[in-house]
């Protein structure tokens, strides 16, 4: 059986030397992707996040 990843990337600009510009993405086993997703929704109402999570939106609160 083929193993499926699914990519989570972001990036903070829209134009740069490679399309644009890459800050960091994660490579998530598909098996685990509800799990994980689970997992990540979990800490962010545990974190009061309920927005987009954007490092330019972090705050001296968050920071750590």
């Amino acid at each position: 059986m083929k193993k499926q990843y699914l990519i989570y990337a972001d990036e903070s600009y829209k134009k740069g030397s490679f399309y644009s510009n890459f800050y960091g993405g994660a490579l998530v086993d598909y098996t685990h992707l509800e799990s994980l997703s689970k997992m990540l929704e979990n800490k962010k109402r545990e974190l009061n996040l309920l927005a987009e999570v954007k490092w330019s939106k972090v705050t001296a609160q968050y920071l750590d």
